[in-house]
C-alpha cells in the first residue's frame, strides 16, 4: 500500500507538470511555514516552555479537457515538530506530525447535469521518520449525480466510501463507512399557487471491527412538502394565504454487538434550535446548520463575543439523554472558562413555548478533543438521564478563547446492552403545520392582520391518514389520542391580531396580541402565553427617531398563571449634528412569579455616540447603568467606554480606548493605545499596550500586555511576518509572564 500511494504522487506531479492542452489550465499553489515559541515565567522562574516549526504546502491544477468535461489535482502535505517542557516536574514532550493527501476529481458537467467522481488519499505518520508504528491511512472514494432540468423535479445520487487502516505488525481496518443517497425536489413556478417537496432516502453500512459495537446498518426516508395559496382581493386592499406542510421520516437502524455492557449513542433528531436571550424560558427558533452533520461551518453562533446563546435540539420523545456535545470551530484545550459547570445550564422542554422550560442538573463539563474529527468539542453531562423533545445550553459567561464558533449540537444517551448479536431499531415521526393569515386595509392609514398557526408533531404514527385527521381536529379541541400507548403527540398552537394606525406622516401606532399554546400526551402540563404590545414611532424631525414600546406577557401552567412580565422602552436615534449621531435606550421591566411570589424589578440606561471629530479623528462612546431589585436583595451596574481613532498621516494611524465596569462590588478597568504605520510601501508595523486592573472584594489582579508585529511583503505574492507578545499577570501573590514569538512565511502563487 505504502507503493501504492507514492505512486499516485508521483502520477499527480508527472500530469500537474505535463504539456498544456488547447483548453484552460490552471496551475496554483502555496507554502506557509510558521514558527511559533512561548515561555511562561512565574515569580521569576521558568515553569513552562513550547516550541513548534509546521510546513504546510498545496499544489493544484484545474485543467477543462472538453467545455464539459475538467478534472482537479491536488497535493497536500503537512510536517509539524513540536516540543514541549514543564520545568517543575523536568518533563518534555516531543511530537510529530506528518501527512500527504494527493486528491483526483473529474467532472463533466453543463447548466442540466453534474456529474463529479474523485480519490482522496491521506496518509498520517505519529512519527519522526515515517515508520510503520505510527502510520495510519485513510481512504476516500465518492461519486456524485445531480439532474436539474428547468421548471421539473430535479434528482441528485450521492456514494461515498472512507476506510482507514494502520500499519502494526498485525494490519487492522480501524474503521470503514459506505454511505448513499437519493434526493428529489420541486417547486412550483408560480406566485399565488404554493406547491414543493424534496424526498430523500439515505443510508450508510459503518463497521468498527475494534468497538463492542461491530457494525451498524441504518436506512433513512424523509420526506418535506408544503402546499399552499395567496392572493389579493378588492384592490389588493384585502390579502390571504394559507399553506400545509409537513414532514415524514423513518429511520431504521440496524447494530450488532459483539459484547455486553452499555455504550454511549448518539440520538436522533429532528432539527437545530437557537436563540440569543438573557431569558431561559424563550421560545426557540430553527437553525438547521445546527444538526446538518457538518463540524467544520461555522453556524454564526460566537461563544467569545456573546453570552447567554441558548444552542437548541429536538429529539426523539422515549430515548434517554445524558449529555449534550456541543462542537466547536477553534482549539479550545486552553478554555478556562466554559470548562466549569456552574458557567452552563442545561433546560427541557416538551413543546418549545415559552415558560415551558425546566432546568437539569448538570455534574461536569469537559473540552475534549475528537480526535476522529479533528475537532474540539464542549461535553456536557447530566447528573441523571432525562426524556423530553427539546434540549438547550446556555452559556453564562463568554469563552476565554477567541474566535469560537460552534460548528454542531449533538444529543447522546447511555444504551445497555444485554445481549450480543444484532438489535434493530425503527422510529417514524410525522410532523405537520397549517399557516392562515389575512390582511386588510380599508383606508390609507389603518392596517389590520390576523394569523393561526397549528403545528402538531407525531412520533410512532398510527397512519399518515389518522396524523392529518388529528391535525384538522387539534384546530378546535385539545382532544389527542391516548389509546395508542405507542403514539406520543405534541401540538402547539398560536393566535395573534394586529393593529397599524399610521396617525399623522410622522407617528405611526402598532398594537399586538398574540396567545401560543402547547399540549401533548406524554404526561406533561399544558402551558400557554399571552403577549399584548403598543409600539409607537415618533419621528419629529428629520434628525430624530424615537420609538415606545409597552409589552405585557403571562404565562399558564395548566390554565394556572404562573408568571406576569410587563416591561417599557423608550429608544431615540438622533443625528445631533452633522457625522455626529447618538442612541439611547431607557428601560424598565418588572417580572413577578406567582408560584415563589417574588418579584423581580430592572430598570437600566444604555447610550452610544459616535462622531467624526475631525477630518482625520474618529470616535464613539458608550455607556449603560442598570438596577436590579428582587424581593430580598438588590444590584446596580455600571458600564463605560471610550475609543478613539487618529489618522495622523497617510500611513500611519494611532488609537486608544478606556473600558470601566462595575458590577456588585467588582470593578474592572482597561486602556490601551495602538499605533499601525506603513513606512515603506513593502514593510508594516503594528505594536499595542494594554492595561487592565480587576478589583473584587477578595482579590486585586492587573495585567499589563505588549504585542508588536512587522510585515514584510517580499514580492506581490509572498510575505514574512514576526510577531512577538508579552503579558504580565500580578495577582497579589504571584506574578506570571507569558511571551510568545512567532515567525510565519506564506507564499502562494
Amino acid at each position: 500500500m505504502r507503493k501504492t500511494a507514492w505512486k499516485i504522487i508521483v502520477l499527480i506531479m508527472v500530469l500537474i507538470m505535463s504539456g498544456t492542452s488547447a483548453f484552460s489550465t490552471s496551475l496554483s499553489g502555496w507554502i506557509n511555514m510558521t514558527s511559533t515559541s512561548s515561555k511562561t515565567v512565574l515569580d521569576g522562574e521558568n515553569t513552562l516552555s513550547s516550541n513548534s516549526f509546521t510546513r504546510n504546502f498545496n499544489l493544484s491544477l484545474n485543467r477543462n479537457i472538453t467545455p464539459i468535461v475538467s478534472y482537479d489535482l491536488n497535493l497536500r502535505t503537512s510536517l509539524t515538530d513540536s516540543e514541549a517542557a514543564n520545568y517543575l516536574t523536568d518533563v518534555t514532550t516531543l511530537s510529530y506530525q506528518r501527512w500527504i493527501e494527493p486528491t483526483l476529481a473529474l467532472f463533466i458537467r453543463n447548466n442540466i447535469y453534474d456529474l463529479n467522481v474523485g480519490y482522496r488519499r491521506q496518509e498520517q505518520w505519529s512519527t519522526a521518520h515515517y515508520s510503520n508504528a505510527g502510520r495510519l491511512t485513510s481512504e476516500f472514494y465518492y461519486s456524485r449525480f445531480s439532474l436539474t432540468p428547468k421548471k421539473l423535479p430535479s434528482i441528485s445520487l450521492n456514494f461515498e466510501r472512507l476506510r482507514n487502516f494502520d500499519y502494526l505488525p498485525v494490519a487492522e481496518t480501524l474503521n470503514s463507512t459506505n454511505s448513499y443517497s437519493v434526493d428529489s425536489s420541486y417547486t412550483l413556478p408560480s406566485n399565488d399557487m404554493k406547491f414543493g417537496y424534496n424526498i430523500s432516502f439515505s443510508g450508510d453500512v459503518n463497521n468498527t471491527p475494534l468497538s463492542t459495537l461491530e457494525k451498524s446498518v441504518k436506512a433513512d426516508f424523509s420526506n418535506n412538502y408544503n402546499i399552499g395559496y395567496s392572493d389579493y382581493l378588492w384592490n389588493r386592499k384585502l390579502s390571504y394565504s394559507t399553506m400545509y406542510r409537513g414532514n415524514y421520516s423513518r429511520n431504521r437502524n440496524r447494530q450488532y454487538h459483539t459484547a455486553i455492557g452499555s455504550e454511549v449513542s448518539i440520538r436522533d433528531n429532528n432539527g437545530g434550535l437557537s436563540a440569543l436571550n438573557s431569558d431561559k424560558q424563550v421560545a426557540l427558533v430553527s437553525k438547521s446548520e445546527l444538526t446538518d452533520g457538518n463540524l467544520t461551518t461555522s453556524t454564526s453562533i460566537d461563544l467569545r463575543s456573546n453570552a447567554n446563546n441558548q444552542i437548541g435540539i429536538q429529539t426523539l420523545f422515549g430515548e434517554s439523554v445524558d449529555r449534550l456535545y456541543i462542537y466547536v470551530d477553534e482549539n479550545v484545550s486552553a478554555e478556562t472558562a466554559l470548562n466549569n459547570s456552574s458557567n452552563w445550564q442545561v433546560y427541557k422542554s416538551s413543546n418549545n413555548i415559552y415558560g415551558s422550560w425546566t432546568a437539569v442538573t448538570i455534574s461536569s463539563v469537559n473540552v475534549v478533543y475528537d480526535s476522529l474529527n479533528d475537532k474540539y468539542r464542549y461535553e456536557i453531562l447530566f447528573s441523571s438521564s432525562q426524556e423530553a423533545f427539546y434540549f438547550k445550553a446556555v452559556n453564562l459567561v463568554v469563552s476565554s478563547v477567541s474566535g469560537v464558533d460552534v460548528t454542531e449540537i449533538q444529543a447522546l444517551g447511555t444504551d445497555d446492552i444485554t445481549s450480543v448479536g444484532a438489535v434493530t431499531t425503527v422510529s417514524k415521526s410525522f410532523n405537520q403545520g397549517i399557516n392562515l393569515s389575512a390582511g386588510i386595509r380599508p383606508v390609507k392609514d389603518w392596517d389590520f392582520n390576523i394569523n393561526y398557526s397549528i403545528d402538531r408533531a407525531d412520533q410512532t404514527p398510527i397512519s399518515v391518514t389518522d396524523s392529518v385527521s388529528g391535525i384538522i381536529k387539534n384546530m378546535f379541541s385539545k382532544s389527542l389520542d391516548n389509546e395508542n400507548e405507542n403514539i406520543i403527540s405534541t401540538v402547539t398552537r398560536n393566535y395573534g391580531a394586529l393593529a397599524r394606525w399610521q396617525a399623522h406622516s410622522l407617528l405611526t401606532s402598532t398594537m399586538n396580541v398574540s396567545r401560543n399554546e402547547g399540549f401533548g400526551n406524554t404526561g406533561g402540563a399544558e402551558s400557554a402565553s399571552n403577549s399584548y404590545s403598543l409600539t409607537m414611532n415618533y419621528v419629529p424631525f428629520l434628525t430624530v427617531d424615537t420609538n415606545l414600546i409597552m409589552l405585557r406577557s403571562d404565562s399558564f401552567i395548566d390554565n394556572k398563571k404562573t408568571s406576569t412580565n410587563d416591561s417599557l422602552l423608550l429608544s431615540a436615534d438622533t443625528k445631533i449634528y452633522r457625522d455626529v449621531n447618538m442612541i439611547t435606550d431607557i428601560g424598565f421591566s418588572s417580572s413577578k412569579s406567582l408560584a415563589d411570589d417574588t418579584t423581580t424589578s430592572i430598570s437600566s440606561i444604555n447610550g452610544f455616540l459616535d462622531a467624526r471629530i475631525t477630518r482625520k479623528m474618529t470616535g464613539t462612546i458608550n455607556y449603560g447603568y442598570s438596577a436590579t431589585t428582587t424581593s430580598s436583595e438588590s444590584s446596580s451596574s455600571k458600564d463605560f467606554s471610550t475609543a478613539l481613532n487618529y489618522q495622523a498621516g497617510r500611513f500611519i494611524s494611532l488609537s486608544g480606548s478606556f473600558d470601566y465596569t462595575k458590577s456588585t462590588g467588582n470593578v474592572d478597568m482597561s486602556e490601551s493605545v495602538g499605533a499601525d504605520w506603513l513606512p515603506l510601501p513593502k514593510i508594516r508595523l503594528n505594536i499595542n499596550y494594554q492595561h487592565s486592573d480587576s478589583d473584587s472584594a477578595t482579590s486585586n489582579t492587573k495585567t499589563d500586555s505588549a504585542s508588536g508585529y512587522g510585515t514584510i511583503y517580499i514580492t506581490k505574492f509572498a510575505n514574512i511576518r514576526f510577531s512577538y507578545s508579552y503579558s504580565q499577570t500580578d495577582s497579589g501573590t504571584s506574578i506570571q509572564g507569558n511571551h510568545n514569538l512567532n515567525t510565519n512565511l506564506n507564499c502562494r502563487f
